[in-house]
């Protein structure tokens, strides 16, 4: 479950350089640094609905694979990640919020909490 959950985060991490920060959803294109505190509790409730969904879509978890990979060749090369990348993996984020919410619809709140705190 921790390498499932790693796949989620490291693309974040590398594309915002921070686990706890995410794009903010209601500008389109702009990437607005957010941080969300979500509790043990929530965390661990996240990060198990997006490790089912993972197994459930192994699609999904290939293209987090992929990503990460593209990101670190980015990085390697010491090029900023392309708005082509961030753009697929806003993308990717938000299939893995649905699959998430499909595999476990109370995590709902949460991923709603992640994406509409609101900027501090």
């Amino acid at each position: 479950m921790k390498t499932l959950l790693l796949l989620w985060l490291l693309p974040i991490t590398l594309l915002l350089g921070d686990p706890a920060v995410v794009p903010n959803t209601n500008t389109g294109t702009s990437i607005v640094p957010r941080v969300v505190h979500l509790s043990p509790a929530e965390s661990q409730e996240l990060a198990s609905a997006y490790a089912t969904a993972l197994k459930a879509n192994p699609g999904l978890q290939d293209l987090g694979k992929s990503l990460s990979e593209q990101l670190h060749a980015a990085i390697a090369a010491g090029k900023p990640p392309g708005e082509d990348l961030r753009k697929a993996e806003l993308a990717y984020q938000q299939a893995l919020q649905a699959a998430a919410l499909k595999a476990d619809p109370n995590v709902g709140m949460i991923i709603d909490k992640m994406v509409h705190t609101p900027t501090q």
